[in-house]
């Protein structure tokens, strides 16, 4: 059932997939911060500060607009010449994407098959963006999970963070369960990267991200799949939407009791609260459904439920 539900949906999603010209097309969006430190530039566009902007416009393509703590993680590529860093970078994040799915797929090779040729991975696997690692944190804190690693939950939330509203289920659900070392421990690396980032440029870049976060605007064409650009993209329409998406995060976490089903739900609401989300962010909430299957099929099992079982439940 659950591979038939991924067919289903990457079937679907092949309408608002969108693939680059050359692989790896997104590096130079985080190779700019390194640039920008170089050159003694603010980390930012300063006219980014002042109000909306279209960071899709000719002027504002492949400037810096990433998480202040994506830099010390872009900067041993940096150092590499092109185009060797583009294919370095490239392959770190497939390899990320690639170490993501398996932390969580269910050993059958058929739905492997079929998640590796769904949108939103090929999508992650063509555009080198930090997605990937947005993934591999997610993917990282399932596995901190199973095995009470509070490092390796740590690590996902960093890594998590990279996007910030895939950590933000992360965060709940380690709150939610009392885990308060992985969220102290993974707020302190972001904030001591960001203090330090901010002193080389002379700039609180932390505060800078927050407001230019605020300014952009939606892209509206068929590859944004937020519920609200398809409704009209007014700022109602994004209200409403994000007023949902808020209702279905405070319900989850009230009444979905296990925390794969619960991240699952949480990941997917968060999606909505982006202005421009595409299809590979749906890789997230689907590796969640990923890890939460052959747990449930295990705890059926145990509980000797005399319900014929299918190779891979679904939610």
């Amino acid at each position: 059932m659950l591979a038939g539900l991924v067919a289903v949906t990457s079937a679907v999603l092949i309408l608002f997939a969108s693939y680059p010209a050359a692989p790896g097309a997104d590096w130079p969006w985080y190779r700019n911060g390194i640039e920008r430190l170089i050159a003694g530039q603010p980390l930012y566009d300063p006219t980014w500060l002042a109000g909306p902007y279209d960071y899709l416009a000719p002027a504002n393509y492949f400037q810096f607009n990433q998480v202040p703590w994506l830099i010390p993680i872009v900067a041993p590529f940096a150092v590499l010449p092109e185009p060797i860093a583009s294919w370095v970078w490239l392959a770190f994040t497939d390899a990320a994407m690639l170490l993501a799915l398996a932390l969580v797929i269910p050993r059958w090779p058929p739905l492997v098959v079929i998640v590796l040729l769904s949108p939103p991975v090929l999508m992650s696997l063509a555009w080198g963006n930090t997605g990937a690692l947005v993934a591999l944190g997610v993917a990282l804190w399932i596995s901190g999970q199973r095995h009470k690693s509070p490092a390796l939950e740590t690590a996902g939330i960093v890594l998590a963070s990279l996007k910030v509203l895939p950590a933000i289920p992360l965060v709940l659900l380690a709150l939610r369960a009392r885990r308060w070392s992985a969220a102290i421990a993974s707020a302190l690396i972001a904030l001591v990267v960001s203090i330090a980032v901010s002193v080389l440029v002379g700039q609180n870049a932390l505060e800078q991200f927050i407001r230019i976060a605020a300014n952009i605007e939606p892209v509206l064409n068929r590859l944004n799949i937020s519920p609200a650009a398809w409704l009209g993209a007014s700022p109602t329409d994004y209200l409403v939407v994000r007023g949902i998406a808020l209702v279905a995060v405070l319900l989850t976490m009230i009444r979905v009791k296990n925390d794969l089903a619960a991240l699952a739900l949480l990941e997917l609401a968060c999606c909505f609260l982006a202005t421009n989300p595409y299809v590979d962010w749906l890789v997230v909430p689907g590796l969640a459904i990923l890890a939460w299957a052959p747990v449930r099929r295990t705890v059926l099992r145990r509980a000797g439920s005399s319900v014929p079982l299918p190779r891979e439940s679904s939610t």
